[in-house]
This record gives structure tokens, C-alpha cells and sequence, in this order.
């Protein structure tokens, strides 16, 4: 009898550890600039037991061409646990300063390392971005007030009058509005808009430019 209870013990105990086995994913593992300067990854516990976040690579140490990327906002400061189910958001924002023809990708990585390991997240900027960047960078934005509660000014400091496409980005990378403007300022109504960090992206014409809003 001994020997049966024995044996079913040492059954269950490679089960048992490898069920204690913890699993940090990130998604996406590989962050594409082709058309934003803004991506964001999630960092997920699918584990059943909690993860220590202990760091987050914060900028690009290596990077070069005069090309770079660094952490604009994470939703927990390191180190932080990450309890079964729970979830991290890394907003990382990537630019460079060349001129460049080809249609290729700078590629980078981003470490993440935390009670389970070492873990990397990949960077893949376009270059033809990196030409967009520096190219048209003659349009300025302003926005005002910031932070704000209830309504924002942007403001388009180029006098052109073109067409310009809005875009309002949350922290997550998420679209919660867009709408054209043709004039050189835009009001925007933000009371319903939850607390926290907003991405401006105006498109023009030759022009993309980011800038960001705090809704208190």
C-alpha cells in the first residue's frame, strides 16, 4: 500500500512543478513603425502564480544612424507584481533624424526582465519614416490647455489652411476619435474622455505630427 501512495506522490510532483511554471507574454513581441511614432505592447501574467516585473528597458542604447526609441509611458512603475490574469501596457515611441531612400527597417530590441527571465520585445522602424521625420517637420502644434478637464485647443502653427485628419490615441494605442479640420485651430470637447494620457496625431498633406494631452 505504501508503495502505491509512494508511487502516485512521485506521479503528481512533475505535474505539480510544471503547473507552478510562469508565463509572461508579450503582444505584440515585435513593435512595426511604418506609419506612427507610437506602438504599444502588453506584458500578460497566463500564469497561476505572480510575476515580479522587475525592469523595463527605458531607450535604445545601440541604436545607430541617428535613429531612437525610448519607454513614453508604462502603466506601472518597476519593479511592480503581476498577479494571474493582470496585465502591463509599455508604450514605447520610436524617430530618427536621416534622410533615407530605402525601404527597409532599424531594427532594435527592448529588455524586459522579470522573476521568470530575461524576455525581449523587437523595435522595427521604417526608414522611410525616419525621412518623413525629419522632412516635414516644419508644422508645429500647440495644444492648450494641458492638462485639461473639459475642452482642448489644437492649434496649427503652419498658417497653410490645408486639410488636416485628427487623430486621439489613450495610452494603449487605442483610437477614441478622429475628424478633420481645415482651419489653423480645432476645439475639442474631452469631459467624456476618461482620466489619463492622450496621443494627438494631426496628418496632413507631407506632415505627421504627434504631440499629446494629460485629461485630468
Amino acid at each position: 500500500m505504501k508503495k502505491v501512495i509512494l508511487g502516485i506522490v512521485i506521479g503528481i510532483v512533475p505535474f505539480f512543478l510544471y503547473s507552478q511554471v510562469s508565463d509572461l507574454t508579450i503582444s505584440p513581441d515585435s513593435l512595426f513603425y511604418d506609419n506612427a511614432l507610437y506602438n504599444t505592447t502588453i506584458l500578460t501574467n497566463n500564469s497561476i502564480q505572480p510575476i515580479n516585473l522587475l525592469s523595463v528597458q527605458q531607450e535604445c542604447f545601440a541604436c545607430v544612424g541617428n535613429w531612437y526609441w525610448k519607454v513614453d509611458t508604462m502603466s506601472v512603475i518597476t519593479p511592480h507584481w503581476i498577479y494571474p490574469g493582470q496585465s502591463v501596457s509599455v508604450v514605447v515611441m520610436a524617430w530618427g533624424g536621416i534622410k533615407s531612400t530605402l525601404n527597409d527597417y532599424k531594427h532594435s530590441t527592448m529588455a524586459i526582465q522579470s522573476s521568470v527571465g530575461l524576455q525581449y520585445c523587437h523595435i522595427f522602424l521604417n526608414s522611410s519614416l525616419i525621412s518623413d521625420v525629419e522632412e516635414n517637420s516644419q508644422m508645429k502644434l500647440n495644444i492648450y490647455p494641458n492638462p485639461a478637464q473639459s475642452d482642448i485647443t489644437i492649434e496649427f502653427q503652419d498658417n497653410s489652411g490645408a486639410l488636416k485628419i485628427i487623430e486621439i490615441l489613450n495610452s494603449f494605442g487605442g483610437l477614441v476619435f478622429t475628424d478633420k479640420a481645415c482651419g489653423s485651430s480645432y476645439n475639442l470637447c474631452i469631459g467624456s474622455f476618461p482620466q489619463g494620457i492622450y496621443i494627438v496625431k494631426i496628418h496632413a498633406t507631407k506632415n505627421c505630427i504627434i504631440s499629446r494631452f494629460i485629461k485630468d
